[in-house]
């Protein structure tokens, strides 16, 4: 090769890689492989129903963005935890390890949450939780590598327990699923309630997949107790809400809840639940007039025929979050500290209301105390207080809240008489 020709080829080579250059960032990212995120939740078991949810939320936010971001095409890789620590665990590792995602998202159960804390810390995965409130993730087990969009389990038990004694209700009755989420749900309204002046009459655990409540409904005595508080999971609410009911108890004792009455049981559930009172960050029978809130709802009913909940929602944030925060970097996942310092940062209005995350990277938001009515064929939940900008450490500065005892600790440790 002459001469002439070598320095032809190095300045045809010198004119492409400025050209390059020149650019825009999105047509570069496009020649880019897509953004693999691995959908972790449940579609069998228990949570099946609120698991198919999940799925649902978190692909129709990432329709809205035709799985595309910053020119570059996002790809879901969806996986069935069946609730269960162990699989959970291999179900992390085959997304990881064989199929190379960039993160992990999803996750219905607070056990399996911690179950994958260590595994994606110590591979440097950011995982994103759209519905696992465990409290430790966000608190003392916090690592940069975890976001949540949903909640912290005791977040909405702390306002409750507050409102419940100034409203008048002196003695309380917890009833709940046996496992950590229902520890720490019911944890942070029993410290509020309590720290106010209340007392906790007496503690009650089912056992996850309970059909039968009436051993644990039979304890509960209408003269001793002002109201019974119950966060139960999954289908567990639908048996023990209709038991309750069906029970005699109704009329008798106040029944409330930390987000229980899912919407998507109520018609199975009947007038069981009318009048009961929730306390959560978000139903969508509340009368949220926002066009978030209503643009959320309507596409999701017209889409799959039917109601939305909090779980469904949670997962539309989490992905609402998700690309924000690549919005902001160009798409360029593969900067890892970038887009883990975008996520944690970025504030946005989701269906629920405004959304920003704390230091520890658990959502701050409303808390709404709704009562449920029905009108004609449709239930509604009518708020009677909203509480704004909650923290998951309430009133007491990060540092103060730790060093108190975790609430997946306290279990039977509530009560003042049995």
């Amino acid at each position: 090769m002459s001469k002439r020709m070598k320095g032809e080829i190095v300045v045809i080579g010198i004119v492409l890689a400025f050209a390059l250059m020149l650019l825009p960032g999105s047509v570069l990212s496009a020649a880019k492989e897509p953004i693999r995120i691995g959908f972790i939740t449940p579609v069998s078991g228990t949570f099946a129903a609120d698991g198919e949810f999940m799925r649902n939320g978190f692909s129709m936010y990432l329709e809205k963005v035709n799985y595309e971001v910053a020119g570059r095409k996002i790809e879901v890789i969806d996986e069935d935890d069946k609730a269960d620590p162990r699989t959970g665990l291999i179900k992390a590792t085959r997304l990881v390890e064989e199929k190379k995602v960039h993160m992990v998202a999803g996750v219905m159960a607070s056990n399996v949450a911690y179950a994958l804390r260590d595994y994606v810390v110590g591979h440097k995965i950011p995982l994103i939780i759209t519905n696992a409130g465990a409290d430790g993730l966000t608190q003392g087990d916090f690592s940069p590598y975890i976001f949540r969009s949903s909640f912290s389990n005791s977040e909405a038990g702390h306002p409750f327990g507050d409102w419940a004694y100034k409203k008048g209700v002196r003695r309380l009755t917890i009833l709940t699923s046996d496992y950590s989420a229902g520890y720490e749900h019911i944890g942070g309204a029993c410290r509020t309630f309590k720290g106010a002046g209340g007392e906790i009459v007496d503690e009650i655990y089912a056992p996850l997949g309970c059909i039968d409540f009436a051993p644990y409904l039979s304890t509960i005595s209408a003269d001793k107790t002002d109201g019974v508080l119950c966060f139960l999971a999954g289908v567990d609410s639908l048996n023990a809400i209709k038991q309750f009911a069906q029970y005699g108890l109704k009329g008798k004792v106040a029944l409330y809840s930390l987000g229980s009455l899912m919407e998507h049981l109520l018609p199975e559930m009947g007038d069981a639940p009318l009048g009961d009172v929730d306390c959560h960050q978000y139903m969508p029978s509340l009368n949220l007039t926002t066009k978030t809130h209503l643009e959320f709802v309507n596409t999701f009913k017209k889409k799959y025929n039917r109601p939305v909940n909090f779980v469904c929602e949670g997962s539309y944030v989490g992905a609402q979050l998700i690309v924000k925060a690549l919005e902001s970097i160009q798409g360029n996942v593969e900067d890892t500290n970038a887009f883990m310092k975008a996520l944690a940062t970025v504030s946005i209005e989701a269906p629920r209301g405004p959304v920003r995350l704390d230091q520890y990277h658990n959502p701050v938001q409303n808390e709404y105390i709704s009562v449920l009515k029905k009108k004609g064929n449709e239930y509604t939940y009518e708020i009677m207080e909203t509480i704004p900008n909650v923290s998951q450490f309430w009133k007491w500065t990060p540092e103060e809240f730790m060093k108190m005892p975790a609430y997946k600790d306290m279990k039977g440790k509530w009560a003042t008489r049995k």
